[in-house]
């Protein structure tokens, strides 16, 4: 998994081998993440609750996949 993303969030490493570090500076409440292969499919669903997160990618096959972070007011990143 690539990604660039904005300076409120923090990802790495980069490529992803197994763990997905994220830290999202301005988190006021709770995020979901979404993880998309590129036949769009959702592999994986997860909250994030406080401003450090791991999202487990290790069961995922070696390839590109979208992550979306999303708030109640809609779309915060889509990497």
């Amino acid at each position: 998994m690539l990604f660039d993303a904005d300076e409120n969030i923090i990802m790495y490493p980069n490529p992803v081998n197994s763990i997905l570090n994220i830290e999202y500076k301005e988190i006021t409440a709770t995020v979901r993440l979404y993880v998309y292969n590129l036949m769009g499919q959702l592999v994986i669903y997860q909250e994030m609750n406080e401003s450090y997160h791991n999202l487990d990618c290790s069961e995922l096959s070696p390839g590109l996949y979208t992550l979306n972070l999303k708030n109640q007011e809609g779309i915060i990143e889509k990497i």
